[in-house]
């Protein structure tokens, strides 16, 4: 399974959300990796995030 396809099924199995660093200790994956999967499933618009506070929680898009 490629990383894009790890965090699109990690996120929707947490709908409550997760951080980058979330997203890196339960994969295993470097952190440049993790963010460059997410910039390109927010720019197709299957995840959205929320600042809260300093961080970021990111979440599948439901609506797909």
């Amino acid at each position: 399974m490629d990383h894009e396809k790890q965090i699109e099924q990690l996120l929707k199995n947490n709908p409550e959300g997760l951080t980058i660093q979330e997203i890196v200790n339960k994969l295993g994956n470097a952190w440049n990796t993790v963010t460059r999967n997410l910039a390109k499933l927010e720019g197709a618009g299957k995840i959205r995030i929320r600042n809260v506070g300093q961080a970021k929680l990111h979440y599948w898009n439901h609506k797909i």
